[in-house]
């Protein structure tokens, strides 16, 4: 009867442990996914800022164009019409 005890309470010990393995495996798992979903939201961010970035940036070289392209107009202007009053005062 003692043996037949022992081997029932063996199989009890390994089902135990089995599950306990599982367990630890399950928060294995669980922990990897997390950590995937942080990094990927941490990416997601880098990609945004760099685009937000490189938005401002071009908004900053479209400016500088339309300031530069404007004030060399309006420049032109005020030197044909103070060519146009000293010709005109001759």
């Amino acid at each position: 009867m003692n043996i037949l005890a022992s081997r029932k309470y063996q199989q009890g010990v390994a089902l135990f442990i089995s599950l306990v393995m599982l367990l630890i495996l399950t928060i294995l798992g669980v922990s990897a996914v997390q950590t995937t979903a942080l990094q990927e939201r941490m990416s997601r961010n880098s990609f945004d800022s760099n685009m937000a970035f490189q938005a401002a940036e071009s908004a900053v070289r479209d400016a500088e164009q339309y300031i530069e392209t404007n004030f060399n107009s309006l420049i032109n202007k005020i030197k044909l019409s103070s060519n146009q009053a000293l010709s005109s005062s001759d």
